[in-house]
């Protein structure tokens, strides 16, 4: 059997798949490729458990710093962040979305000449680590407190030796559990396949930290 890690693949490229002589599981790939057993992040749910937090907090102006490469689960959490904000009567958020960059480095050199300038929210939901770890590097050259200043919620959680020390409040993405349930798919679909092919959406959870301050 094959497992695809299919993070950027999309439904133009599923005929590609059809070579592949052997059960197939597609691993955090866009939902709408339906011929075969997919494994996806319900990242509807991680972001919302990101606003739920920060709303309790009492923090209501949430700014939202995102990756720009165009891969399923950044544009669902974003589309996610819209969607959410506007349940909560907080209005249209499209122009709370921040482009930062795609690797740690981009983010640290784009937030450190961003910050020196903007006016900051009461908080950040940051999209992946990369925008975590290059948000945080940015903060401590410019010497802004965390959370004194400005509140923090990581999606991705980060051991504390990759943001500077600090116990980040974050949105556990449960990877080692979707690796765990696309063997119980492959394995299924080799013992016993079935026409009828499902999506499995494995929920993200909440990490509480000292990065969210309580206003």
């Amino acid at each position: 059997g094959v497992i695809i890690f299919g993070t950027e693949l999309k439904q133009e490229n599923s005929p590609l798949l059809d070579g592949i002589r052997k059960p197939l599981v597609i691993y955090d790939a866009a939902p709408d490729i339906e011929k075969y057993p997919v494994i996806l992040i319900d990242n509807r749910q991680g972001v919302e458990l990101a606003v739920n937090e920060l709303l309790a907090k009492g923090n209501t102006d949430i700014q939202y710093l995102c990756n720009p490469l165009p891969m399923y689960n950044y544009l669902s959490r974003r589309r996610g962040f819209q969607e959410i904000m506007k349940q909560k009567g907080l209005g249209d958020a499209s122009d709370r979305i921040i482009n930062t960059g795609s690797s740690i480095e981009e983010v640290h050199q784009m937030m450190r000449e961003y910050l020196k300038t903007a006016k900051l929210p009461q908080a950040y939901i940051m999209e992946s680590y990369h925008v975590s770890m290059g948000t945080i590097m940015a903060m401590h050259d410019l010497n802004i407190r965390i959370p004194e200043d400005v509140s923090l919620i990581g999606i991705d959680a980060l051991p504390s030796f990759l943001t500077g020390g600090i116990d980040m409040t974050s949105i556990r993405v449960p990877h080692t559990e979707r690796a765990y349930w696309a063997i119980q798919l492959l394995l299924k679909e080799i013992e016993h396949p079935v026409k009828e092919k499902c999506k499995l959406y494995t929920n993200c959870v909440f990490v509480d930290g000292e990065t969210v301050k309580k206003r």
